[in-house]
Parts: structure tokens; sequence; C-alpha cells
């Protein structure tokens, strides 16, 4: 069975079940795929000279279970093509990435000496 979800139900949970995600390539979507096993169909928003999700989309198209598809030559073949291989694949690694960035922070700023009044 096929089942969907829109990009404001997705989360950590519902991506790591997924056979596969299809995605575009911001910047938080990236770090939930990287942090598990997933495969991924990534098809980079290219418009408006935004250069960004492209880049990002490149490097990660370098790691197996990934598969990037250019929005100028989509098309429903394609896309369906591309999610049967990649469901069909077997799991990725997920990468080593510290995803606890704001209490490491947190926990340094602490850490700095109070200067006197």
């Amino acid at each position: 069975m096929t089942r969907g979800a829109a990009f404001f139900d997705l989360d950590r949970t519902l991506l790591a079940g997924a056979a596969c995600s299809v995605s575009l390539c911001g910047y938080n979507t990236v770090m939930d795929l990287a942090a598990c096993d997933t495969p991924a169909v990534i098809v980079p928003f290219e418009g408006h000279a935004e250069r960004e999700q492209r880049i990002r989309a490149d490097r990660l198209a370098t790691l197996a279970g990934i598969t990037v598809l250019s929005p100028a030559a989509l098309t429903p073949d394609r896309l369906a093509a591309a999610v049967e291989a990649a469901a069909a694949a077997a799991p990725r690694q997920p990468l080593p990435l510290a995803t606890d960035g704001a209490a490491r922070a947190a926990d340094l700023i602490l850490t700095i000496p109070r200067r006197p009044r």
C-alpha cells in the first residue's frame, strides 16, 4: 500500500518508517534524511536563481540510496521509476551527525565567566 504524507505531517519517526522519501532539498529535510536510513528521491527547488538546494542535492547524490532528479526533466514516469528503485534498494547508512547543537551551545555559554558590573 502506498501512503503519502504532506510536508507538515512529516516528522523523523514517519520518515524513518517510510519505504522512500520524495522531497525538496531544504536544510531541515537534508538533516532529517541524513539521520535515518530511508532511501530518498530528491527534487531540489531551482526557481528564482536559487542554488542552495541544488548544491545540497549534488552533495547528497554521492551517497548510496539518494537519487536526485532535476525539476526541469521531471515526469511522472521518471519519478515513479526513481521511487520504485529507491524503495527496492537496501537501506542506506545514516550519517554520523551531531544533532544536539543547541544543547551543546547552551552548555558552552554557561561556562563563560561573567564580567563584573
